[in-house]
């Protein structure tokens, strides 16, 4: 249906009965580059949400979200932005908490972080949960010089997914 439609957010499912959620993901981002992916599914799994995280989706929200929920995610996703029911940020949370030490995982102080304060502003509301929208509304600029910041701090950090942005941006919270 991807190639026939073409659209802008494909919303798909985890378990679907001839191939999986994270198969299908890999293939439309691979062959149909401009569609995103969306998943919504039943599955607060954590491996689940690492691997349609790694499958290239841009986004991951449980069925039990609201129906403006699932309209502020389709949009974000459309527009190139990620975005995380909050139960699938918390369980990103919960595992990065169980895998890393924060004190050898990031051991810099807060005068460390090589980022302007917009940039510490945007890292703040991104350990908050908030997708670039969200952040945008509040900071009063546009959810691309949100985008620009977020890359920015990316690059200067060297991180390079936005699942690990989110694990820095939550202990640097934690320790500031």
């Amino acid at each position: 249906m991807t190639k026939k439609l073409e659209p802008d957010v494909v919303v798909i499912d985890l378990s679907m009965p001839k191939l999986s959620g994270v198969e299908a993901t890999k293939i439309i981002r691979k062959n149909y580059p401009a569609s995103k992916v969306l998943v919504l599914t039943m599955h607060d799994n954590e491996e689940y949400v690492y691997q349609i995280l790694k499958s290239g989706a841009g986004g991951y929200m449980l069925k039990n979200s609201g129906r403006d929920d699932l309209a502020v995610a389709i949009r974000a996703v459309a527009n190139g932005e990620r975005f995380f029911s909050p139960r699938v940020s918390e369980i990103m949370m919960e595992a990065y908490l169980r895998k890393a030490d924060t004190r050898e995982e990031f051991p810099m102080k807060d005068d460390d972080v090589p980022l302007t304060k917009r940039e510490k502003e945007v890292l703040l509301y991104i350990a908050e949960g908030l997708n670039n929208s969200q952040i945008a509304e509040k900071l009063y600029i546009s959810a691309r010089t949100v985008e620009t910041h977020r890359t920015n701090i990316m690059q200067k950090l060297d991180i390079h997914d936005a699942a690990n942005l989110v694990r820095f941006a939550m202990m640097h919270k934690k320790k500031s």
